[in-house]
């Protein structure tokens, strides 16, 4: 029997993923037994994105100190109890209706692309900068995928949507079939860039031939932007872009 562990509440503040904790912690069916497990329970506890780091960027710590990078010590032994990972998030900020769920994996490989299919999301991003990927939690496990769903303003219909995925996985079948676009993370554009260029660009929006030259990108290649923030949510980077590779 397939072993899964849903991890939630990486981020203390995604209310969403903990209501699939308490009403499905631990169980199985004909084919998986799965655990949820509350990735920053401390977090959680003060309704706050994360304690001292990003438990979501702590995976690589060599010398662990903080909170969240000892945690994640422990996660990453944790991991290796099960066959497959799912790290559950909602999106930092609401979004607007334009912002679409997604998938993100770090390996590229069939089974993991054939997992895809359980969950509605239309989109799959591949973080191929495996140096970079160390950082987050599924990397650290041979077949693990984070879901990432659009927070909106009612937490119930946000749970909605990641407990439908949630029962295809444990009943491993997909009730919905949607075709899904295959994408590449790129690079990130900063705020400072959007400035210089006055881009306003929006989640998942093809970018023209124009903006590609603005920010020298090839005018052949299919660029969508992901995680569009204003300043005041990031003061840094305005957003990342991923390159479709394909559909399927």
């Amino acid at each position: 029997m397939k072993k899964i562990l849903f991890v939630v509440c990486t981020h203390g503040d995604e209310l969403a993923g903990h209501k699939l904790f308490q009403d499905y912690p631990y169980g199985q069916t004909d084919k998986v037994e799965w655990e949820v497990f509350v990735g920053n329970p401390e977090a959680v506890s003060f309704n706050t994105r994360f304690i001292e780091t990003d438990l979501n960027r702590s995976f690589d710590a060599r010398n662990p100190t903080s909170y969240e990078e000892k945690r994640a010590e422990l996660i990453k032994l944790r991991l290796q109890q099960y066959d497959e990972v799912y790290d559950i998030h909602t999106t930092r900020s609401i979004h607007p209706s334009s912002w679409d769920d997604c998938i993100f994996i770090n390996h590229s490989k069939p089974e993991i692309l054939e997992a895809c299919r359980y969950i509605n999301a239309p989109h799959i991003i591949w973080n191929s900068d495996q140096e970079y990927a160390k950082r987050y939690l599924t990397y650290h496990h041979p077949f693990a995928l984070t879901l990432e769903y659009q927070k909106t303003y009612d937490v119930y219909s946000d749970y909605e949507r990641i407990l439908a995925d949630f029962e295809n996985i444990i009943h491993q079948e997909m009730r919905l079939k949607k075709q899904k676009i295959i994408y590449e993370a790129s690079r990130g554009v900063t705020q400072q860039e959007r400035g210089i260029h006055g881009l306003e660009f929006e989640d998942f929006r093809y970018l023209t031939r124009l903006e590609k030259k603005q920010l020298e990108l090839p005018a052949n290649e299919d660029y969508v932007p992901v995680f569009v923030n204003q300043t005041e949510t990031d003061a840094d980077f305005y957003c990342f872009l991923t390159r479709k590779i394909k559909e399927i």
